[in-house]
């Protein structure tokens, strides 16, 4: 691997420096899922460096991000208003039914939060941790479904995947793993989504077709209706 960039190029941000160097590991499985996704992240890293501050209130409601902030040049400069934006693609995402890409740009956006000390950046963040749950939930669902172990994972484990690893158990539901956890939800619901990314665990259980999106929730019946079919000789 080569060195970080900000150690050759010093005017480079440490967190833009972080991010190439995960776009050219070696193994595939530890780089970007997408194009889009890196995008995302390089920008979200270099406008979030400890450097930028921004005093501002961003309020998040009727599913929609909204940003206020002082004018500081183009808009895109502003950390706060690139992950206030980021935050409206996975709603966006998620609203539409794609439930792969709000689970991508949530975690984006997670990344992002470790990566900054930026008050601004991450108060908006946390105003939008509930929504930041609700993506990882509805890419796991149904919770119902047993969560089992591979051989197949591949890429390193971070601290909060281990743990989870070591509190699973025979026939545990993704529900009963969750709640066993002492990781913060939002951090126990990214982790068992990016363990099942990697190939370290599997789902067993009729999935819900992704396709459909959450609208459903609340309209579909608890209990599918069960029709007769009558079998006629050829």
């Amino acid at each position: 691997m080569p060195p970080l960039l900000d150690q050759v190029a010093h005017n480079v941000p440490h967190n833009l420096a972080l991010v190439l160097h995960r776009a050219l590991s070696k193994d595939p499985q530890e780089r970007y899922p997408g194009i889009d996704v890196f995008f995302d992240a390089a920008r979200a890293a270099a406008e979030a460096s400890p450097r930028s501050t921004v005093h501002s209130t961003i309020p998040i409601a009727n599913d929609t991000t909204r940003a206020s902030v002082p004018a500081r040049g183009h808009a895109m400069n502003d950390p706060v208003r690139t992950i206030a934006l980021l935050i409206a693609r996975a709603r966006t995402a998620l609203l539409g039914g794609d439930i792969e890409a709000a689970s991508k740009l949530a975690t984006v956006v997670m990344d992002s939060a470790a990566l900054t000390r930026d008050e601004a950046v991450n108060a908006v963040i946390e105003m939008g941790k509930s929504f930041l749950e609700d993506v990882f939930h509805s890419r796991l669902e149904p919770l119902d479904r047993r969560v089992s172990l591979t051989d197949e994972g591949k890429g390193s484990l971070t601290q909060s995947q281990t743990a989870l690893l070591q509190l699973q158990k025979p026939h545990a539901t993704i529900t009963e793993l969750l709640h066993s956890a002492s990781l913060p939800r939002l951090e126990a619901l990214r982790s068992l989504v990016e363990l099942e990314a990697q190939g370290f665990v599997e789902f067993i259980g009729i999935p819900r077709p992704r396709s459909l999106g959450p609208q459903l929730r609340a309209g579909a019946p608890a209990v599918s209706q069960r029709v007769p079919v009558t079998l006629k000789r050829a």
